[in-house]
Parts: C-alpha cells; structure tokens; sequence
C-alpha cells in the first residue's frame, strides 16, 4: 500500500535571533513586520504586512504557524499579530485560523 504523503506550509518563527536560528526559521519582527515603537501608546497599529503582497500571499496560503518563546514575546505584539492575521484571513477566528503551534 503506497503511502499517502501530505504537504504542509509550515512558518516557524521565535522571538529572539537566536531561537529562531536554532529553528532554521526567522524572528517573529520580521516574519509579520511588527514594527519597533518609541512608546506603549503607539500599539494600536498595525504590522507591515501590505493586503495583496507577496507577504500576504505568503499567509493565506500557509497551514501552520510554529512560534517558539511565545510567552517572551510583547504580548501587544501578538495582539497586533493576531488583529493582522484576522484582517488579512478570517475575521471571526483567532489568528485568523492559522493554526498555531506554541
């Protein structure tokens, strides 16, 4: 019986350099293009990430999302993470129904 071999698009992203070289992935900055900010007040914006970019061609197309350290990352930056990934997939699902691997 011939196995049936299945294809996932896999993100892996981390909160620090060095963590996400371990994981041959990238920082979780550049992976959603969270922008660095002078003071607390300025995390109601959004990421970089453009509608109908390359980036965001990248997402919806994506199956998984493994980010380790998640619990050292800001947790305004996942906020702003998930509010960009609802917009940009699913509005009503968390991360927008990436399915995150933490």
């Amino acid at each position: 019986m011939d196995q049936l071999k299945i294809r996932h698009k896999v993100l892996a992203v981390a909160s620090s350099a060095i963590a996400a070289t371990l994981l041959n992935g990238i920082t979780a900055h550049k992976a959603f293009g969270i922008q660095v900010r002078k003071s607390p007040s300025e995390y109601h914006t959004l990421t970089n990430l453009k509608l109908n970019s390359k980036e965001w061609n990248f997402f919806k197309d994506l199956d998984f999302l493994f980010w380790d350290e998640i619990t050292m990352q800001n947790f305004e930056d996942i906020r702003v993470v998930d509010r960009t990934l609802r917009n940009m997939l699913k509005p009503e699902m968390k991360l927008g129904l990436l399915r995150p691997l933490c």
